[in-house]
């Protein structure tokens, strides 16, 4: 009875062995791999392997990701949405990495190693270059200290001056004077983060990410500076807001990267608004 139960526990014994050495073997295979088979379905994500001199590592892309040369022969998968199953699957990537926008159409796609990057706040941008640098067996400590290094940069340059109120705006559903639409970033979100760089109170205290505001809502609010990051539209044109708020400051940055929450766009974002701030003589001591 007694060897019985030792054979019994023998084999036990060996097939959770088993289980871990293959667990093991799997998970250092896609955790350190100089040569892995990336494919990208963000920008955002993108720009992490741009940001560490690695594009030659993706081999699959979307199409709003063409706009590095260096990118130029990587296979497109579609687009951020639309991105195809079946593409993907061709490529035969080592993993698929993903924002959690996209979890519910990535989690069709079976037999490919995937992994779900989120880049809402500066410090997860960060976490982003530190995962994709161990996935690429890469030592990212350099890359994560400057990168740190020009985000402290800014806040102690604007840590003394006097604290403004501010509010994003990401996109204008419509101007229409008579039903004009404002989609601006709450508390939860990179711009937070931005806008705290630069010693700006965000007056859309709110648990959410993104949300919907009107025109009155946000004289409400009474921002001392709006950025308009919103593709398309111009709050330029919104009259209304200016007629009602003749004291508000406008600083619009229209380009790709204002929208885009990877190390590079970021830190552009970041130096443009520096640039504008003291360009409308909008930052002073307190």
């Amino acid at each position: 009875m007694i060897q019985k139960y030792l054979k019994i526990t023998n084999i036990v014994v060996f097939f959770i062995f088993i289980l871990i050495f293959i667990n093991s073997c799997s998970s250092s295979s896609i955790e350190k791999k100089d040569n892995l088979r990336v494919v990208s379905l963000a920008p955002s994500i993108t720009e992490i392997f741009i940001y560490l001199n690695k594009p030659e590592n993706l081999v699959g892309i979307t199409r709003f990701s063409k706009n590095f040369k260096q990118l130029s022969n990587v296979e497109i998968v579609g687009g951020i949405v639309d991105f195809s199953i079946e593409k993907i699957i061709s490529l035969k990537p080592d993993i698929i990495l993903y924002t959690p926008a996209q979890e519910s159409r990535v989690n069709k796609i079976t037999g490919i190693k995937k992994l779900k990057i989120e880049q809402n706040s500066i410090d997860n941008i960060i976490r982003s270059i530190n995962i994709v640098s161990k996935l690429l067996n890469i030592n990212d400590t350099n890359n994560t200290i400057e990168y740190k290094k020009f985000l402290s940069t800014i806040k102690n340059k604007y840590k003394n001056t006097k604290r403004k109120k501010g509010l994003v705006v990401v996109y204008l559903s419509s101007l229409n004077k008579d039903n004009i639409s404002f989609y601006v970033a709450g508390k939860r979100t990179y711009y937070n983060d931005i806008l705290t760089l630069f010693n700006i109170e965000n007056v859309c205290d709110s648990s959410l990410s993104y949300y919907k505001l009107s025109l009155e809502d946000i004289i409400k609010l009474n921002p001392e500076i709006i950025f308009d990051f919103s593709i398309g539209d111009s709050l330029k044109n919104v009259k209304p807001l200016f007629k009602l708020k003749k004291n508000v400051n406008l600083i619009s940055i229209k380009t790709q990267y204002a929208s885009i929450p990877g190390p590079i766009s970021v830190k552009k974002l970041i130096e443009e608004i520096d640039v504008k701030l003291k360009k409308n003589e909008l930052v002073s001591s307190k």
